[in-house]
């Protein structure tokens, strides 16, 4: 998983943090690391910048039967310059004695934040883009009942931010010594959209939209013979069941100049892997010569781990 993680380190209006009294403001500043090589590092978030929303609900800790007030805490995009970050509207400074709920994403595109009207966590919608090349790693993060330390410094408020969608990549292996010429790759009966609700911290669940969407993939180049995954290519998907997803593929095969076969195969993809919330989805596809039925294996990980599964879909 992703692990971009934004401290919002407290300083104290104090000259000596060590004697500062609780009536005194502390200010919320922001900083941030990267804890794992991923797609999105702090130099990308630095560009992108993220979005924040804190709500203070008093002496109640967050759930599904808090309100959260009208009006936020904190609301605004966080960017960063002169190597220091900054919301709009700040300054922004704890409140004594009371307790703040932190919620966040990037990029700020595509994404329509909502509050809820009554009791519960907020949620946003979400659209990928058409292509590979417009679909970006949406992440999300939140940080529940932080509050002023009554004595001393405060400590940091760590937002983790996770990978939000489905990362699905597609190999093909084909027969030794015939030549395949792959036309085109889709991804079809899938959704394009969906909405994301927050559940606690660093979490949420989806619901995926109504629209079925279908999708490019660009292969990589044949290596002894098994096209290369090119991380560029990845689509970033909705997470969402499958049970009408499927991949189809267009080639044809020849042996030196003769061609062989023309061939438009489409394979069910097993509802067995859905498509869940930062998982990494690989199909390998297995392209026979002739007619037969395309085989299809399908690998689940976590962003950083890929462990095989073998369902084969058979003639």
């Amino acid at each position: 998983l992703l692990a971009v993680t934004a401290a919002l380190a407290i300083t104290s209006c104090s000259q000596n943090e060590e004697f500062e009294a609780p009536s005194q403001k502390a200010e919320i500043d922001f900083n941030t690391a990267v804890t794992r090589a991923t797609e999105l590092n702090t130099e990308g978030l630095q560009k992108a910048g993220f979005e924040i929303y804190a709500y203070n609900t008093g002496t109640s800790d967050m759930g599904n039967n808090v309100t959260l007030p009208a009006s936020a805490w904190i609301s605004g995009s966080a960017s960063y310059a002169e190597s220091k970050w900054s919301v709009t509207g700040g300054p922004y400074y704890w409140p004594i004695g009371e307790k703040l709920q932190f919620f966040a994403y990037s990029p700020k595109a595509g994404v329509g934040y909502t509050k809820p009207s009554g009791a519960g966590y907020p949620k946003f919608t979400y659209t990928v883009g058409s292509s590979a090349a417009d679909q970006k790693d949406l992440v999300i993060a939140s940080a529940e009942n932080k509050a002023k330390a009554t004595e001393g410094a405060t400590s940091a408020v760590t937002l983790t931010f996770k990978h939000a969608l489905t990362q699905v990549n597609i190999e093909v292996t084909k027969v030794d010594g015939y030549t395949y010429d792959i036309s085109n790759v889709e991804v079809s009966g899938v959704k394009g959209s969906g909405t994301f609700t927050y559940t606690g911290t660093n979490t949420g669940t989806w619901t995926a939209g109504t629209d079925d969407v279908t999708y490019i993939y660009t292969l990589g180049d044949f290596t002894d013979n098994t096209t290369a995954v090119v991380a560029a290519n990845a689509l970033m998907l909705i997470p969402q069941e499958i049970a009408t997803a499927q991949i189809s593929i267009s080639y044809t095969v020849k042996k030196g100049d003769s061609k062989l076969a023309e061939n438009n195969k489409k394979v069910g993809l097993p509802t067995t892997t859905p498509w869940s919330f930062g998982k990494k989805i690989l199909y390998k596809l297995t392209l026979p010569v002739g007619a037969e039925e395309v085989g299809v294996n399908a690998i689940v990980s976590d962003w950083d781990k890929e462990t095989p599964e073998n369902p084969t879909v058979s003639e």
